[in-house]
């Protein structure tokens, strides 16, 4: 489903319209920040350097933004280790990161808190919070089978197989 969203899949059938642009075969959700299954980086470059090639694509955020991004989620622009050597944990802080630093209309997140520690996770769901606050239009669209979302999600939509079904809250009877 997040790939039909962001436009990376064409469906089946029926037509996907994000911020009102008909998505068309070939065509990419505009102003879209994504995370969709686990993060890829050029493993040989240190995370500040990945992100900066990636924030070189629009070039509407500064190497400062990405260092703050980066101390958001407790990574030290600095450090010159290569992503190839990170934990699942560091490489899914990296993949929040890329998804959300441009701060897009649409953020699609699947299992965002994967490999995260307690405390990640924590600062996950605040980072997340801040920037609702900051740009209450961004829709958010997360899947995850992570209960801490239960408090920052305003719709829940279950998916089984092909069939949506939307729930008032998180139920987790249904997993």
């Amino acid at each position: 489903m997040l790939r039909v969203i962001a436009g990376l899949l064409t469906p089946k059938t029926g037509e996907v319209t994000v911020n009102g642009q008909l998505l068309t075969p070939g065509t990419y959700a505009p102003k879209t920040g994504a995370l969709i299954n686990a993060p890829v980086f050029l493993p040989n470059l240190s995370a500040f350097s990945n992100l900066s090639l990636l924030a070189k694509i629009k070039k509407q955020i500064s190497a400062d933004d990405i260092k703050h991004w980066m101390k958001q989620l407790e990574l030290d622009p600095e450090d010159s280790t290569p992503v190839k050597k990170f934990s699942l944990g560091m490489n899914q802080k990296l993949g929040l990161i890329q998804a959300l630093m441009e701060k897009e209309d649409v953020i699609l997140l699947d299992e965002p808190l994967n490999g995260l520690d307690l405390k990640s996770k924590k600062l996950v769901l605040q980072l997340l919070e801040t920037l609702h606050q900051e740009k209450p239009a961004t829709t958010f669209v997360i899947v995850s089978h992570d209960k801490f979302f239960q408090d920052f999600a305003t719709r829940f939509l279950y998916i089984d197989g092909d069939t949506i079904t939307e729930r008032g809250s998180f139920d987790d009877q249904l997993l």
